[in-house]
């Protein structure tokens, strides 16, 4: 009864309409979660972990990297009309998202190439998607915040948030090198804040058992 429950999702998950469906569905769950769930980064307040990546990432692991994709541009698409107080924010959410769906996809690659077990291509698919996530975002942050926007208000916002920490900034490119470095550690733990809570979820829902991430480690 278990195999032909276990059959049964499996098919259902290769329908493309459920597909499209779980993408979009969880693509606006992102959006909730992005709008309800969230807290500032100590360090540069101006950055804010939130959970709305969680659901794009199960979409990934559930379905695929194109579905990944998708319920990410969902997110941004949403995100983009509704409108933000920093135009550039929506953008650089979907690119921070991406680089991590890649990152991890190639790790999962190499990992399979390599004759890893699950936890470990698990593992690897983290370590990858940490890696270009923070390679990618460390010049965009460069570009937006120091050249493009640059503006009192982030170095002010700094300092205070930096004086606290018994950091002093002494100058303007001391400052672009320590946001540099912070926002390579806030992209790094927010990595790991969207996507090991899937670990949790894949415990208690057996459809992960029949997942895309599954059948790529078994095949």
């Amino acid at each position: 009864m278990i195999v032909q429950q276990e059959v049964s999702v499996s098919r259902r998950l290769d329908n493309r309409s459920v597909k499209i469906a779980g993408a979009a569905i969880l693509g606006a769950m992102a959006f909730l979660l992005q709008l309800f769930v969230k807290f500032p980064f100590p360090l540069l307040p101006w950055l804010v972990f939130d959970f709305s990546e969680i659901p794009t990432v199960v979409a990934f692991l559930l379905f695929g990297p194109a579905w990944g994709f998708l319920s990410s541009t969902i997110l941004w698409l949403i995100m983009v009309i509704r409108g933000s107080s920093f135009p550039p924010g929506p953008y650089m959410k979907l690119a921070a998202i991406v680089a991590m769906q890649v990152g991890m996809w190639l790790g999962f690659i190499l990992a399979k190439k390599m004759g890893f077990g699950t936890s470990k291509t698990f593992a690897s698919g983290i370590a990858m998607g940490l890696v270009l996530r923070v390679l990618l975002m460390t010049p965009i942050n460069y570009v937006v915040v120091g050249v493009l926007f640059a503006s009192d208000f982030y170095y002010n916002t700094a300092s205070k948030a930096l004086k606290v920490a018994g950091i002093t900034l002494a100058s303007q490119g001391q400052f672009i090198t320590l946001m540099l470095v912070f926002s390579g550690v806030y992209n790094a733990l927010h990595v790991i804040l969207s996507v090991v809570p899937t670990i949790a979820i894949a415990k208690i829902n057996p459809i992960i058992r029949q997942s895309w991430f599954m059948q790529k480690v078994k095949s």
